[in-house]
C-alpha cells in the first residue's frame, strides 16, 4: 500500500463496523497445510549440477468475514514457508493477503 499501514486500515474498519449494531459476528476459519518433498532436483538453476534435498513447506492461513448493516469485510491471509534441510536453496517465508471491504454511509 502507498504509505498507509495495514494496521491502521484494519483498526479503522473495525471501528467503523462496531457501532451500535454489535450483533454481527466475525466468521473466522484457520488452517495449516504441510508438505514434505524429497527430491534429487532441488537446485534448479540453469547449468547447475542437480542436488537432492528434503523440502518442508508449511502454510498457516486464516480466512475471515463479517457482514453488518453498513460494513462488509472479507479476506484471507497466509504465510508460505519453505525450508530446505540441506540448504540447497535459501529458506523463505512468503506472506500473502487479500482483503475486501465495503462501507455504506
Amino acid at each position: 500500500m502507498s504509505g498507509i499501514p495495514l494496521r491502521f486500515i484494519l483498526a479503522l474498519l473495525l471501528a467503523l463496523g462496531c457501532g451500535p449494531a454489535l450483533a454481527q459476528r466475525w466468521n473466522i476459519d484457520s488452517s495449516v497445510e504441510t508438505r514434505a518433498t524429497l527430491t534429487n532436483n532441488a537446485n534448479y538453476d540453469v547449468g547447475a549440477q542437480s542436488e537432492g534435498d528434503l523440502i518442508f513447506n508449511v502454510r498457516p492461513a486464516v480466512r475471515f468475514a463479517r457482514e453488518g448493516s453498513r460494513l462488509r469485510v472479507a479476506g484471507a491471509a497466509s504465510l508460505d514457508a519453505l525450508w530446505y534441510v540441506d540448504g540447497v536453496q535459501t529458506n523463505r517465508v512468503l506472506p500473502q493477503a487479500n482483503i475486501l471491504a465495503n462501507l455504506e454511509a
